[in-house]
């Protein structure tokens, strides 16, 4: 019968309960389909894995549901003469409801914030959770339709700018490994943030840095915090060279060598920073920072161009987050 819905499937303990509907113009259908199953019921089979179960029993219970169930807290045999509410065991007190956890679970999820502060407090924190439970929910709506619960999304723990959690099915959303694939897939959280009330924190590609900081190590001879203290105008210069130095280097593409920023030359050592347009994913900074780091480079030093000793980095994100000027110097 093309109108008969099957529904409400709860496989628990030794029994499988389901419900079967039609609309009401097909009512009359209802009861040969439910005699077909009962009349067969020794060909209902069910099949776990390698292992096949038939079943030997049945009970059946009539209603009309053409609005919401209320299943009210009440005895495990009284919930199930509701055809929709089911005994829920995995949600802490058993209880009877409509839209029950079910035991399949997955854990582990993964999301990345580059920008969550290391330390918050617990209101703080608390925000965060609630809305990234929110989003999540609007990420499944997104792709999969109507998901109208919060309850599938759980065991949310941040630490370490990172955000793991896990989803559990209920009788109303399955957790289907499309759905598992959709949340493990990276390009799923382009764009997503969440917030605490006051900031905006995007998710990205912990391998995806926006920024390099690179570290030049001179001679000790060269203490730039001696050579500079008394003129704005060399420092201004050696900026300049500096400048000049990454737009010549053809280890640092163009983009990046015109973001050289963050230079104060200090004892024998000249730090600066380079960053992308966040939506280059195509630009791997990682490789961009080795390659630099294994270059020839010299910079003009009063008016003299010298090599470094050294070259080191670090990868970051300091161009889309809120740090702190400490954290770049």
């Amino acid at each position: 019968v093309a109108s008969l819905d099957l529904d409400n499937i709860w496989i628990q303990s030794n029994y499988c309960t389901f419900s079967l509907s039609v609309p009401l113009d097909h009512v009359h259908q209802l009861g040969p389909e439910a005699d077909k199953l009962v009349n067969n019921i020794g060909n209902f089979n069910i099949h776990v894995g390698s292992l096949q179960v038939t079943a030997v029993d049945y009970k059946s219970t009539e209603s009309c549901d053409f609005c919401p169930p209320f299943c009210a807290p009440r005895d495990e045999l009284a919930c199930y003469l509701h055809t929709s509410c089911e005994w829920c065991v995995f949600e802490g007190t058993p209880h009877c409801g409509s839209d029950c956890l079910l035991q399949e679970i997955e854990e582990d999820l993964v999301v990345f914030f580059p920008c969550l502060p290391d330390n918050m407090d617990d209101r703080s924190e608390q925000q965060l959770q609630d809305s990234f439970s929110v989003q999540v929910r609007q990420l499944l709506i997104d792709r999969f339709g109507e998901w109208n619960s919060t309850r599938n999304i759980n065991n949310i723990n941040i630490t370490d700018r990172t955000i793991t959690f896990s989803v559990q099915s209920s009788m109303q959303h399955r957790i289907t490994p499309d759905v598992i694939n959709f949340l493990r897939n990276m390009t799923t959280w382009d764009g997503f943030t969440i917030s605490d009330g006051f900031n905006q924190y995007p998710a990205r590609e912990p391998t995806d840095h926006t920024d390099i900081k690179f570290l030049l190590r001179f001679d000790p001879a060269y203490n730039f915090t001696e050579i500079l203290a008394s003129s704005f105008d060399q420092r201004r210069l050696l900026e300049d060279a500096v400048g000049d130095m990454a737009m010549a280097n053809s280890a640092l593409p163009p983009l990046l060598a015109s973001t050289v920023a963050n230079i104060w030359a200090e004892e024998n050592v000249i730090p600066f920073t380079i960053n992308k347009p966040p939506d280059r994913q195509d630009i791997n900074m990682s490789v961009i920072a080795a390659d630099f780091a294994r270059s020839i480079i010299e910079v003009s030093i009063l008016g003299t161009p010298v090599k470094p000793l050294g070259v080191t980095y670090e990868l970051g994100f300091y161009s889309i987050c809120p740090y702190n000027c400490s954290a770049i110097g």
